[in-house]
């Protein structure tokens, strides 16, 4: 008997088979691992590989890339916490040094990071607009403002996550006033870099949305 994919996923969903994008933990991981894997041995059945294969993919990468997890982990346990996995914020503050921004690696290579990313974006792609970063007074920082102001991090990695669907309009946080990501990069990167990351916004504001440098 072949139950319909919306039970599947329900039921899944439930006993931590499919893995919950707001709650990327190393216990919900192992448990999702374990599952799938019974499940798989008992019927063979091809969903079951696909989320323990997933599960284990993830499980390695929060491993590697631990620099926020176990204060993620910990926020997690606050009533009123609801976020998306901040590893991508990780990988790119790669050799960046300023205040309150951490990496696991003082060195990446491009083609691991692009690697890696897209693996990752591939399982959890609502993690491209995570706002779990902070830098120095900033907050609300996501992977795409963390790749922009990095300027160790190459553009194409920028249009990856662009075409992934990070937010151009999600705006930062200084001192609790809201402001978009262009208002701040242009007094604190070069400004060949700032016009080509202007580009790169202006060609994937797919709902032609006007693109505030000021939101006060």
């Amino acid at each position: 008997m072949i139950l319909p994919e919306v039970l599947i996923h329900i039921i899944f969903s439930y006993y931590n088979c499919i893995i919950n994008e707001y709650n990327i933990t190393y216990g919900t991981l192992k448990k999702s691992i374990q599952l799938n894997k019974i499940y798989y041995l008992v019927t063979k059945s091809s969903i079951y590989k696909k989320y323990f294969i997933n599960a284990k993919i993830i499980a390695n990468y929060i491993s590697e890339y631990y620099a926020y997890q176990k204060e993620y982990e910990y926020n997690l346990g606050l009533p009123w916490f609801i976020m998306e996995n901040p590893i991508l914020i990780d990988i790119l503050f790669t050799n960046y040094n300023l205040p309150h921004t951490f990496s696991s690696y003082l060195y990446l290579s491009d083609s691991k990071m692009e690697k890696d990313i897209k693996n990752i974006l591939n399982i959890l792609p609502k993690c491209v607009n995570s706002a779990y970063g902070k830098v120095r007074c900033r907050t609300n920082i996501s992977p795409l403002y963390a790749a922009c102001i990095n300027e160790n991090i190459q553009l194409y990695i920028i249009e990856i996550l662009l075409q992934y669907g990070a937010n151009i309009h999600q705006p930062i946080l200084i001192f609790e006033k809201q402001y978009h990501i262009l208002t701040d990069l242009r007094y604190n990167i070069s400004s060949t870099r700032y016009n080509k990351i202007k580009q790169l916004f202006q060609k994937y504001n797919k709902n032609n949305l006007k693109i505030n440098n000021n939101y006060e």
